[in-house]
């Protein structure tokens, strides 16, 4: 995995390190960059590239603008999660479903003879109608906001197949300690993140290698 930051021409290697944090001193720059995420022109600035292949970010990242509440009920990752359930149920558990199937035909039988003019119905339900028909969602509960955060990458690095998410802000709603155990357990799982801020903490979390541009756009400062 790389990247390469256009208006330093400097790449940010994630092979040796998932995490990497942008500090973007100069406000006018820092402006541009997020809006490209916000706005789905990150190319402008950035380019993403996988075994030396360059990739849309659109295609294969994800931006959580707001790291406070990320959409962990976005309908992209629960339609994912309803694939994976219905795959285990066929898999795993086809009696059952043949089963629900063979009381649902005679429930609607039973329903339908009760009318005194005909009716028709769908006899053939398949496994993706039952496991819509639950209406599965992933639970928000009353986490922190860094348990909340991790939760949300880490099923969307397993359902969605990311490659890489960039985050705005973390400095600013994340203490250093909490930073630490988000940062640890997204290495473990060696999920790429690139972290942009425009003012770096004083003690730098671990597990991330950090890179200081100045307000005259250079690189001043690289761990």
């Amino acid at each position: 995995m790389m990247a390469l930051f256009k208006p330093l021409q400097n790449q940010m290697l994630f092979d040796d390190c998932c995490i990497h944090s942008l500090i973007v001193e100069n406000k006018k720059l820092f402006r541009c960059v997020i809006n490209s995420f916000e706005f789905d022109f990150s190319e402008d600035y950035f380019v993403f590239s996988q075994n030396f292949t360059p990739f849309e970010f659109s295609k294969k990242g994800i931006y959580i603008s707001n790291p406070l509440n990320p959409d962990i009920t976005s309908k992209k990752l629960v339609n994912k999660l309803d694939s994976y359930l219905e795959g285990v149920c066929n898999d795993e558990y086809p009696q059952k479903i043949e089963d629900i199937k063979s009381r649902l035909f005679e429930l609607a039988s039973k329903l339908v003879s009760l009318l005194d003019y005909d009716i028709d119905f769908n006899c053939d339900i398949d496994t993706s109608s039952l496991i819509k028909l639950l209406s599965f969602t992933i639970s928000r509960g009353d986490e922190a906001p860094a348990s909340l955060l991790l939760r949300y990458i880490l099923l969307a690095s397993k359902y969605l197949k990311i490659s890489l998410f960039v985050i705005p802000h973390l400095n600013s709603f994340f203490t250093c300690a909490e930073l630490d155990g988000i940062y640890e357990t997204l290495a473990l799982n060696n999920i790429n993140v690139l972290s942009i801020d425009c003012t770096a903490q004083k003690n730098p979390p671990a597990h991330s290698t950090v890179h200081i541009v100045d307000s005259d756009f250079c690189l001043i400062d690289t761990d």
